[in-house]
This record gives structure tokens, sequence and C-alpha cells, in this order.
């Protein structure tokens, strides 16, 4: 749940193990969260490495190695930082506001930008799109120029996973809603300026 932790509620009964890494939406990298349901802890094969090995990890309360304590007072800082913010209630629905403002300029597009995620499997966190040339094809001139002209706003970052490319908007926690909506102007400019190329 490294993408979508912390960012509405969720029912753990319905879950053996939920993983989290926290670079996303909890901290800085270099933390792992695991809520572990009990009976799974003691039931590992007997060539599991240690580091897998739930009840290593239970026994020495997480301490079996040296910990990250710098990730985790960095981690610590963000969760009082979600809480005086309004808590989960909050995150929820400022995901679900941010999401829509970036997504509702894609899809009034007339499909410059393109999504690439099916409508009903579309992400709160990772907003997936190409941009199209005159051709209706993705052009990766216009998606480098997109870069630049959004690093010169301080919009960075926004290149897709290298293994798929394009453009990838990560609206993480911790991108407020005034950043959203810069980004947003800037799509909206940048259409305008380059639509014909």
């Amino acid at each position: 749940m490294s993408s979508n932790a912390l960012t509405k509620p969720v029912d753990v009964s319905k879950f053996g193990i939920i993983y989290a890494c926290t670079q996303k939406n909890l901290g800085t990298a270099g933390v792992t969260v695991m809520v572990i349901r009990e009976d799974l802890i003691g039931n590992q094969r007997k060539n599991c490495p240690i580091i897998f090995n739930f009840k290593v990890m239970s026994d020495n309360e997480s301490l079996y190695n040296t910990p990250p304590t710098w990730s985790i007072y960095i981690t610590q800082l963000f969760l009082d930082w979600l809480m005086k913010e309004g808590g989960m209630k909050h995150f929820e629905t400022l995901s679900l506001q941010k999401s829509k403002l970036i997504y509702d300029i894609i899809d009034s597009s007339q499909n410059y930008f393109r999504g690439t995620v099916e409508k009903s499997a579309r992400s709160r966190m990772n907003v997936c799109f190409r941009i199209n040339g005159t051709d209706g094809t993705p052009s990766q001139q216009l998606e480098d120029k997109f870069f630049a002209d959004g690093k010169k706003l301080g919009l960075i970052s926004m290149k897709g996973h290298r293994s798929v490319g394009g453009v990838r908007i990560c609206l993480y926690n911790a991108m407020s809603m005034e950043e959203t909506e810069k980004l947003g102007r800037f799509m909206k400019q940048y259409m305008a300026e380059n639509h014909e190329q």
C-alpha cells in the first residue's frame, strides 16, 4: 500500500499482511511499515531469510537489525503533520480533489492529453498520460518540452516510469492543493501554446 497509505480508510481485518514503504505517503525512503495478522507469524518456511521472517522481527520488536533512525524520525514528523492537518479523512478528501482536478483537464483536452489507464482503474495518487501530436499519437518531442517547461516553474519529476514512458504525475499526501492547481494551470497553458505541434 505504498502509493495509497493513509489516503483513505482501510479495513485492516481484510488483509493478512499490509506492506507500505514510507517514501510515497508516509515520509522519506528507508522505512517499511507492515501490519501482519498474528496467525501468520511463526509459519514461515525453514529456508526463509531472516529479514523476511516475521517471528524473528516480532520477537525482536522490529529491531533485529540496526534501525534507520533518521528515516524513522522523519516518518514520525510526517505523521505528526498529517494529524495536525486533519488526519486520514482530510487527506482522503484532498486526494480526491487533486486527482479530479488533473483528470478533468486530461478528459477535456480532446485527446491532447491521453490517459494511459482505463477510467475505472485510475489511481488517485499516480496520474499517467501521454501527450499526443497532431497525428493523434504520443509525441516524445512534446513530452520532453512539457518536462523542460515544467521544470522552469519548479514542476519536476514528471517523467513516466522508464519502462513505459509518458508523463506520471504523483499526487502523494505531501503534494498540496496549491501545488496541484499550479500544475493544472501549467497543463492548460501548455496545451494552449503547443496543441498544433
